[in-house]
């Protein structure tokens, strides 16, 4: 698989050199949640996400390699996607809130 002897993503899906700091801080953290959230996935689901996004195999061969149809396949993987929408929901949320600011008194 493509996770490193720690568990931990490759970090060739975590750096992109064209970015500032603050901006490298906050891809570093999106992918803490993703890699959070793809451990709490189910096994099944969690297979066919790396499989799929992250050793970049077709449908027809992450079925040979679980040994299940590709329609199965499909299926874990339009599931596990929606349990990731889910389970990150809460980051595109906090983006898309108003910022407050603090009202002005005159006076």
């Amino acid at each position: 698989m493509a996770e490193g002897a720690d568990g931990a993503l490759p970090d060739r899906w975590l750096v992109d050199d064209r970015l500032c700091p603050e901006q490298l801080l906050e891809q570093a953290r999106l992918h803490r949640h993703l890699q959070g959230a793809i451990e709490c996935l189910p096994e099944a689901f969690r297979e066919v996400i790396v499989l799929r996004y992250f050793e970049g195999l077709s449908y027809a061969e992450i079925a040979q390699v679980l040994g299940c149809p590709a329609g199965t396949v499909m299926s874990r993987l339009s599931r596990a996607k929606a349990a990731l929408r889910r389970q990150l929901r809460h980051l595109t949320e906090q983006e898309e809130a108003p910022v407050r600011r603090p009202e002005q008194h005159e006076g």
